[in-house]
């Protein structure tokens, strides 16, 4: 086929990629791919060498945007775009895995445990070479193993199914590495490429057209060259295979063609050619950097979104024309397409010249989107009408109509609780509770009756536990009939949730509604009932009604209220407890022994380990009485030790050597976490003999860390060894400590890792670090930076200033979260202000009394939780329990 140089030059259609790093650095991390694949591209595009135009190459992908799916649907869109008359050139500069089934080229989330997945096999790259029904394919690797690729695509390069060839150009055999040199400059192989394709080494006749065999020995000789000034290169050679019809021309270098012509044709000397093509030279070049120029300030101006691995992402630059460092990711969001009116097709959405992107986005969401939007920036009036006008659409699918109502009852205003009141006899369960919510919010008396007529039997059966976790209201006579009426209930309602939103409201409840809890106490509830009975008869006494008197339970002798009354601070002791201490049933013995020790003259425990048999053994010491052992009643054969936790800390006669070996040597995940929880208590300090950052149990690595944290600050360097992975739990944990400033370096570098560095990254800074710092996290162009920092940052002690600070929108991009993150600064704020208004040695109690149980309808967010984990240790610390 006869053609052009101009011609030729549209008949190719490049991909080129660059991969320089991996997850995990689980392969080395190397310096030049990503610019390699720059470069191929760029010099594809140079006027004066091949000159594709910029359209029918693509931007390179390189980085972490070079993943599976979008390296696989670049191909894979080249291929299906090329006719019969044209080329696909591919490019690619990184790792190659060769194992015993497959060869994988290694993308940005390439993972050594699933490569089939996250790489690309050659069994996927012959696939999509076959499917090809072009003139001619050219695959160039610039990676280890890279011959390996014909072994698992034999029909792509040794069977000519269409066009004229497949070819695969290798840096290195099978087995073989590909090397980069030391000062950085990439690998002979690459460098040599780029200088032919630019048309720095003239190959071929000189006239411009480059077969194949002629770039195969421009290579050859480039690369030989090379290899002399570098003696010390392993060996590495380069490979071709593939099926042709004859030497395919591949290349025709525009600039040397035109030479040739040039002087063909010459009707001039010599001397004023030469001064006729300096003159057009600069004319050409003035001419060249004007377009360049303006060029730039186009593709500069401009904005687009597309959507790649699920996510719509905004560029500055063009979608079809690109420029040497275009495009540039300016915005990543948290969703896809499925937000937008018409999904995907809507795509790519191109700004005016000029514009900003983002507004066109929002023009496009759908209409569930957009109310969420106005309720997230504070036009609750907006995304009420807009939620109303969703549901009451027949025509709207039902998913989006069930989304539309419960955004509705979360703006709803008073006018709207006789439509919430019908609401709560919904089919949806999720409807009902979050119309009661609502009602709870807009008229507590018509929420509280609705839930009491539920609690007596006579409604649709709400979820109480989710309507006390939420409970933000000053308390009223309806709230405390209410949380009257469910101490009382048969239903399983926790006892520390009643108290928690009794606290949180400042309903006082009375002596009947206490003794209604006794009866039914858990052993972790003890606690928390005691201390919610001194807060009420020193922060919330009533003048009209006395309560001096304890509440008085129907059987004095229940385990429970013994319980109840070792954990109260000034119980009188009881004769009857004697009775107690000879019960041979653990659940009976263990209230009766703390109580006595705690409570009648002249008693002590003392608390051994016996390591021979492994089990616990309680002495109690009375005056004037025999030494009372009580042996083997905590663990798997009785009661948990965990459970009385508080309570021992303040009874037992404190052995920190004895309880320091206990810890070591004990097996029992639960009884380690009991005795370094004491030793913290007790304020041990003591260097702990071995390590549980990695035990199975959770409890037990957080109590080893907060003992850690006494001793010394080593099991930092830990736990940032940890964070980066897919466990949030070591970056909860280091997230609390505060860090020292190299830590912090070294923790800030991660946010240009992998997805779950940046993740666990972003979280930890979002905790401790300065208020611009977490302002720049919150504002990030990555989605998943900006998503973890605004569930930490609630933790943050600047949390006032850091809202302060922070815009509604950035660079015209709406921040994600924005409204929750307001909403736990307030409540973190009303928090506080409790916590002061109640004696100092009742905080710790009320720490621990706020329920931060995850999910969905919890009151609570993640850096909150993390924050009442730290302030209970505080508190510890400062006052312990031991002293209370």
């Amino acid at each position: 086929m006869r053609t052009t140089a101009a011609e030729f030059g549209r008949t190719m259609r490049v991909v080129s990629v660059g991969v320089g790093a991996v997850p995990g650095n689980w392969l080395p991390k190397l310096e030049s791919p990503e610019n390699d694949a720059k470069e191929i591209a760029r010099s594809l595009k140079e006027p004066d060498g091949c000159a594709v135009p910029g359209e029918f190459v693509d931007p390179p992908l390189i980085g972490m945007f070079a993943t599976r799916k979008a390296v696989h649907d670049r191909l894979k869109a080249a291929i299906d775009h090329s006719g019969p008359g044209d080329t696909v050139l591919f490019y690619f500069a990184g790792h190659g895995v060769q194992t015993e089934d497959d060869f994988y080229l290694c993308t940005s989330e390439a993972d050594p445990s699933d490569l089939g997945n996250t790489a690309i096999s050659g069994t996927d790259f012959g696939g999509l070479i076959d499917a090809a029904n072009c003139r001619g394919v050219l695959a160039v690797l610039d990676c280890c193993n890279s011959a390996a690729v014909v072994e698992h695509a034999p029909s792509a390069f040794t069977k000519l199914r269409t066009g004229e060839f497949r070819i695969l150009l290798s840096s290195a055999r099978a087995g073989q590495k590909s090397w980069e040199t030391a000062d950085g400059k990439g690998t002979v192989f690459g460098r040599t490429l780029v200088e032919i394709l630019n048309g720095a080494i003239v190959v071929g006749q000189g006239e411009g057209a480059v077969y194949f065999s002629d770039l195969i020995q421009g290579l050859e000789t480039g690369i030989a060259e090379k290899r002399s000034e570098l003696p010390d290169l392993p060996p590495q050679e380069m490979v071709f295979s593939g099926s042709y019809i004859s030497d395919p021309l591949v290349l025709v270098m525009r600039g040397q063609t035109l030479d040739a012509v040039r002087f063909a044709t010459a009707r001039y000397s010599p001397r004023q050619l030469r001064r006729m093509v300096r003159a057009s030279a600069v004319s050409i070049v003035g001419a060249l950097c004007f377009v360049l120029i303006t060029w730039y300030g186009l593709i500069d101006a401009t904005q687009y979104v597309v959507e790649e691995g699920g996510h719509l992402i905004a560029y500055r630059g063009h979608p079809r024309f690109s420029l040497p460092g275009y495009p540039k990711p300016l915005w990543r969001f948290s969703y896809g397409s499925e937000r937008l009116d018409g999904g995907a097709s809507k795509l790519p959405i191109i700004a005016p010249l000029g514009k900003p992107v983002m507004p066109l986005v929002e023009a496009h969401f759908d209409r569930l989107q957009l109310a969420a939007q106005s309720a997230d920036e504070g036009d609750w009036s907006g995304a009420r009408a807009s939620t109303m006008g969703i549901f009451n659409d027949r025509n709207t699918p039902f998913q989006t109509r069930f989304g539309a109502r419960l955004l509705f009852t979360e703006v709803a205003v008073v006018d709207d609780v006789p439509l919430l009141k019908r609401w709560t006899h919904d089919d949806r369960s999720e409807i009902r509770l979050a119309a009661l919510r609502a009602l709870f919010r807009l008229s507590p008396k018509v929420g509280a009756t609705v839930a009491l007529l539920d609690v007596g039997g006579l409604g649709t059966g709400f979820s109480h536990v989710d309507i006390l976790r939420r409970l933000d209201l000053p308390c009223t006579r309806e709230i405390e009939t209410y949380l009257k009426a469910l101490a009382g209930a048969k239903a399983s309602i926790p006892v520390s949730l009643i108290l928690d939103a009794s606290v949180r409201s400042g309903c006082r409840l009375d002596n009947e509604t206490i003794t209604k809890m006794a009866a039914r106490l858990q052993w972790s509830d003890a606690s928390a009932l005691a201390g919610f009975i001194e807060w009420r008869d020193k922060v919330k006494p009533r003048a009209d009604q006395l309560d001096a008197d304890a509440p008085k339970p129907a059987d004095a002798s229940d385990w429970r209220w013994i319980l109840l009354q070792a954990y109260l601070p000034n119980a009188p002791c009881d004769p009857a407890w004697a009775d107690v201490l000879i019960h041979p049933q653990p659940l009976a013995l263990v209230p009766g022994v703390l109580a006595t020790a705690r409570h009648c003259p002249g008693s002590q425990l003392v608390i051994k380990w016996n390591n021979i048999p492994k089990f616990i053994e309680l002495t109690l010491l009375q005056d004037g009485k025999p030494p009372q052992q009580f042996k083997d009643i905590f663990g798997n054969r009785g009661v948990d030790l965990v459970a009385f936790l508080p309570l021992i800390a303040v009874v037992v006669r404190p052995d920190l050597r004895d309880l320091d070996a206990a810890a070591a040597l004990t097996i029992d995940a639960r009884l380690r976490t009991a005795f370094l929880e004491l030793l913290v208590a007790w304020g041990d300090k003591t260097e702990f003999f071995g390590d549980f950052l990695d035990a199975n149990d959770l409890d037990l690595r957080r109590a080893y860390v907060e003992h850690e944290r006494l001793v010394d600050d080593t099991v930092i360097g830990k736990l940032v060894a940890r964070i980066g992975r897919s466990d949030i739990f070591y970056t909860s944990l280091l997230g609390r400590i505060p860090l020292p400033a190299a830590t912090k370096e070294q923790v800030t570098t991660m946010l240009k890792g992998t997805a779950e560095a940046r993740a666990s990254a972003a979280c930890v800074l979002a905790m401790q670090a300065s208020t611009a710092d977490v302002v720049s996290l919150l504002t990030s162009v990555e989605a998943d930076i900006r998503s973890e920092a605004a569930d930490c940052v609630p933790y943050n002690a600047s949390i006032a200033a850091i809202l302060a600070a922070l815009p509604q929108k950035h660079d015209q991009f709406s921040i994600e979260g924005l409204s929750l993150i307001k909403e736990q600064a307030r409540l973190k704020a009303a928090f506080i202000s409790q916590l002061a208004a109640i004696p100092p040695e009742l905080r710790t109690w009320r720490l621990q009394l706020a329920d931060v149980t995850p999910g969905l309808f919890g009151l609570w967010g993640r850096g909150m939780r993390d924050w009442f984990a730290e302030q209970q240790y505080q508190s510890r610390l400062a006052s312990g329990i031991v002293n209370q």
